[in-house]
């Protein structure tokens, strides 16, 4: 994957093209999780029980050889400038489904 490509087409801030072996499943993590230690359990979509089971995720993960963290910088008005925010993370889902 030519990763330069990609930040010149989506306008991403940052990047960083790493190989999967380097992601760690950690089960400690999702005990942590089901603790509510960020008090976001069952709150949040991006969080269990919303998301995957721990196998699940290393199977999805082992289906791959390489990764891409991403990053992009989005302007606000200030510390709670919603709309902004909102528009923020719309974008970057769509420019993540746009990379599948």
């Amino acid at each position: 994957m030519d990763c330069d490509l990609h930040l010149e087409r989506y306008h991403f801030h940052e990047y960083k093209e790493f190989d999967i072996d380097l992601i760690t499943i950690d089960p400690a993590v999702r005990a942590l999780c089901e603790q509510n230690a960020c008090g976001q359990y069952n709150r949040n979509h991006m969080c269990p029980p919303a998301i995957k089971g721990i196998e699940e995720w290393k199977e999805e993960i082992s289906s791959y050889t390489y990764a891409v963290l991403v990053s992009k910088v989005y302007p606000t008005q200030g510390g709670y400038d919603f709309k902004a925010w909102f528009e923020g993370i719309r974008d970057f889902q769509e420019t993540l489904a746009a990379l599948k």
